[in-house]
C-alpha cells in the first residue's frame, strides 16, 4: 500500500514538471517573440525617420540652392521619378522575401529614401503645420490601432472580408466619380480608403504579433515585416492629409 501511494506521488511530480518544463518553455517563445515584435517596430520607426527626413530635407536643400522656378521642376521630376523607382523595388523586395525569405538592411534603406523623395513635394508644399500636425495624427492613431490588433484574440477573417467589400465599394464609387466629377463622392472615397487603411493596420499588426515568436526571427525577416507595417503608416498618413488640410482650410476661414 505505501509502495503504490509513493508510486503515485512519484507520477504526480513528475507529471507537475513536466508541466512546469512546458509552461517554461511557451514563456521563454512568448518572450522571444515579444522581444522581435519590438525590433520589427524598430526597424519601422527606422525607416519613416528616413523618409520623412530626406522628404524634407531635399526639396529644403534644392530651394535654397538654385531659383524657386528650376527647384520646382527638379523637385517634382525627382518625384515622378523616384515614384517609378520604388514601385519597381518593390517587385525586387518581393522577390527577395520568397529567395531568401526576408530582406536586407540596404535595400529597405534605398526604399524609405525612394518614398521620402516621391513624397517631398507633398512635405515641402503644403502647409508645414498640417504635415506637422497629420504626422502626429497618423502616429497616434497606429498605435491605437496597433494596440487593438495586439490584444485582439479571436478571428481575424471577418475584419478581411469587411476590408474586401469595402475595397470593393470603394473602387466602384471612383470609377463612377470618374464621369460624375463629385466632391461628395470624392470625400466619400477617401474615408473610405482611410477606413480601409486602419483595418489592414489591426490585421497586420494582429498577424505580425501573433506569429513572430514562430518565425526564425532573423534580422531580414524584421526587416521584412516593419517593411509591411512602415507601408501601412505611410498609406494612413497620405489619406489623412488631405482631411487635415481641410479641417484646417475650414477653422481659418
Amino acid at each position: 500500500m505505501e509502495e503504490f501511494q509513493i508510486n503515485g506521488d512519484q507520477s504526480v511530480v513528475q507529471n507537475q514538471n513536466k508541466t512546469t518544463v512546458k509552461q517554461t518553455s511557451a514563456d521563454i517563445i512568448k518572450s522571444k517573440g515579444n522581444v522581435f515584435f519590438g525590433k520589427i517596430m524598430l526597424w519601422m520607426g527606422l525607416g519613416l525617420l528616413v523618409t520623412f527626413l530626406f522628404g524634407y530635407l531635399y526639396p529644403y536643400i534644392i530651394l535654397n540652392t538654385v531659383s524657386f522656378d528650376i527647384a520646382v521642376n527638379v523637385i517634382f521630376i525627382t518625384c515622378f521619378v523616384s515614384s517609378i523607382a520604388a514601385f519597381i523595388e518593390v517587385f525586387i523586395l518581393m522577390f527577395t522575401v520568397f529567395k531568401k525569405g526576408g530582406i536586407s538592411l540596404v535595400p529597405y534603406l534605398i526604399y524609405s529614401v525612394l518614398i521620402g523623395l516621391a513624397l517631398s513635394p507633398i512635405l515641402i508644399f503644403n502647409d508645414a503645420q498640417a504635415v506637422l500636425i497629420t504626422i502626429g495624427i497618423t502616429a497616434g492613431m497606429f498605435i491605437l490601432l496597433g494596440i487593438v490588433g495586439i490584444l485582439f484574440k479571436g478571428r481575424i477573417g471577418f475584419i478581411i472580408g469587411g476590408v474586401g467589400v469595402l475595397s470593393i465599394g470603394a473602387l466602384c464609387l471612383a470609377l463612377t466619380n470618374l464621369f460624375l466629377g463629385s466632391e461628395m463622392i470624392f470625400w466619400i472615397v477617401s474615408f473610405l480608403l482611410l477606413i480601409i487603411t486602419m483595418a489592414y493596420v489591426v490585421i497586420d499588426v494582429n498577424l505580425i504579433k501573433h506569429t513572430a515568436q514562430y518565425t526564425n526571427q532573423t534580422r531580414n525577416e524584421a526587416l521584412y515585416l516593419a517593411l509591411v507595417l512602415y507601408t501601412d503608416f505611410i498609406r494612413l498618413f497620405i489619406y489623412l492629409l488631405p482631411i487635415v488640410l481641410r479641417i484646417l482650410a475650414n477653422s481659418r476661414r
